[in-house]
């Protein structure tokens, strides 16, 4: 099949394959950049969340105890 194409053609194909290669692993690299980045807020935002709750849980235990008023 490859064997009647001219060498033009050839080097056009296999630059073709190279350009779509490249653009394929960079979208899949900018896919994972995204995905970690989503990650990292996600972990952020459930940290915030976390500290908040035992904040408020101290607090109202405070607040069961009699130690502090409403």
């Amino acid at each position: 099949m490859f064997a009647k194409l001219s060498l033009k053609t050839k080097l056009v194909l296999l630059l073709v394959m190279s350009v779509i290669g490249m653009v394929l692993l960079t979208g899949l690299s900018a896919w994972g950049v995204k995905r970690d980045l989503t990650d990292g807020r996600k972990a952020v935002v459930k940290a915030a969340v976390e500290s908040a709750y035992s904040i408020a849980a101290n607090y109202q235990a405070l607040e069961a105890a009699g130690k502090m008023s409403r």
